[in-house]
């Protein structure tokens, strides 16, 4: 939260001793990776965040150094900086694909994701579709259960939560409080979120 910065209230009250910060050297594996995600575990005698990212972008970046063709150079170091693959799509995308779907635009439109990469560039539909399925099952799964302070907003956090829960198809998260005289498992949640990101404002077709 904004604090008043003219004051010295909120100053830090003092460093951690520097042989006591996280460090590795030389480690046996020959890289270090840190993108935003906790760099040390539980046990830390020192707070230095409560918010740590939860490693997908790290992970991302632990597979392309340990998948690359060749040393890394420039150009590998380029194509990471500039990578854009979702690791929350390659999670749900895989099940999206296996949902019964009744209605033949929407089994036409799913199709979209069948071959994709899970790149989310700037011209790729399937990027889009992805994403308005995503942001649908966020609140479907979670508006009616938490208050609305609490509501999802996207983030790591979420990819989380819902990669957690994704291999419990009858998961009470995935039930829905308006309908209190049906139970919605995973699937049929997945199935109506999907159905209303193709029915979104411009649509989408196959």
């Amino acid at each position: 939260m904004p604090v008043p910065g003219w004051t010295g209230e909120y100053e830090w009250t003092s460093y951690i001793p520097f042989d006591e910060l996280p460090t590795v050297f030389n480690p046996p594996k020959g890289y270090i990776v840190t993108a935003n995600n906790a760099v040390v575990g539980s046990g830390y005698p020192y707070l230095i965040t409560t918010d740590w990212d939860y490693g997908f972008r790290a992970q991302r970046i632990v597979d392309m150094l340990e998948n690359a063709p060749g040393p890394i150079d420039i150009a590998t170091i380029q194509k990471m900086q500039g990578d854009s693959t979702s690791l929350n799509a390659a999670t749900l995308v895989p099940l999206l694909m296996q949902v019964k779907l009744d209605d033949a635009h929407l089994i036409e439109t799913r199709s979209l994701l069948s071959n994709w990469d899970y790149r989310e560039t700037a011209a790729s539909a399937p990027a889009a579709l992805f994403e308005s399925f995503w942001n649908r099952l966020l609140t479907n799964t979670f508006s009616d259960d938490l208050p609305e302070n609490y509501w999802p907003s996207n983030g790591s956090r979420w990819y989380e939560i819902i990669r957690e829960i994704a291999n419990l198809p009858n998961s009470p998260w995935w039930d829905s409080k308006s309908t209190p005289d049906v139970v919605e498992d995973r699937d049929t949640l997945m199935a109506e979120s999907f159905a209303q990101a193709v029915a979104e404002p411009g649509g989408y077709s196959g």
